[in-house]
C-alpha cells in the first residue's frame, strides 16, 4: 500500500485537495465547500495511508487544521510567504495550488509555520495587530515587564514558550 501526501488549498467559500503518491504522481483531488464533512468524506477512503497532510495558511485556517487534528489526521501548517512558485508554471489555479503544497511537503521543503493551541490564539492574533505592536514595541521595559505579567497565566496552555524571548518572537515583535 503506498504512502499519500495531501495538500491543501484554503479558500473562503471552499477546500481544495490534491492527493499524490510518494514518487509524485497525482492520486486524486477535489474542490469541496468549507464543511469539515465533506473533506472528512473526501479523505477517509485515504486515511489509513496518508503520511501528511499540508493546508495553505490562510486568515481562516483554524477551522480545518482544529477538525483534521481532532479525527487525527497528521496535519502541518504551509507558510505562504515562504513558498515560491517556478516562474515557468504556465497554470495557476487552486488544484495546482493544492499539488504544489504536496510537491513541497512530499520533497521535505515546504516551509511550515506553527500550529498555536487554541487558547493561545486570540492573544497571539491580538498581539500581532499593528496598533498593539507599536505600542509595545516602543514602550519601556515596565510595560513588557507588564505584559509579560499579564500573559504568564497562559503559560499553562502552551506547550513550547518557554521563555519571554521565545513569546516576543512568537507575537511578532
Amino acid at each position: 500500500m503506498k504512502k499519500l501526501i495531501a495538500g491543501m488549498d484554503l479558500d473562503s467559500n471552499n477546500v481544495v485537495i490534491g492527493l499524490m503518491d510518494m514518487e509524485g504522481k497525482r492520486v486524486a483531488h477535489q474542490k469541496v465547500e468549507c464543511k469539515l464533512s465533506q473533506v472528512l468524506k473526501f479523505l477517509a477512503p485515504y486515511k489509513k495511508r496518508l503520511e501528511q497532510i499540508g493546508v495553505e495558511s490562510t486568515y481562516n485556517w483554524y477551522w480545518l487544521v482544529d477538525g483534521l487534528q481532532a479525527e487525527k489526521y497528521p496535519v502541518v501548517l504551509a507558510n505562504p510567504a515562504g513558498m515560491v512558485q517556478y516562474k515557468g508554471i504556465k497554470h495557476a489555479d487552486d488544484t495546482n495550488d493544492a499539488f504544489f503544497v504536496a510537491e513541497l511537503l512530499r520533497l521535505k521543503i515546504l516551509p511550515t509555520g506553527y500550529i498555536y493551541d487554541a487558547p493561545l490564539r486570540p492573544v497571539r492574533d491580538f498581539l500581532r495587530r499593528p496598533e498593539c505592536k507599536s505600542s509595545i514595541s516602543t514602550s519601556s521595559p515596565r510595560a513588557s515587564r507588564r505584559l509579560r505579567k499579564w500573559c504568564w497565566p497562559l503559560r499553562g496552555s502552551c506547550r513550547t514558550i518557554p521563555s519571554w524571548r521565545r513569546f516576543q518572537g512568537w507575537a511578532g515583535f
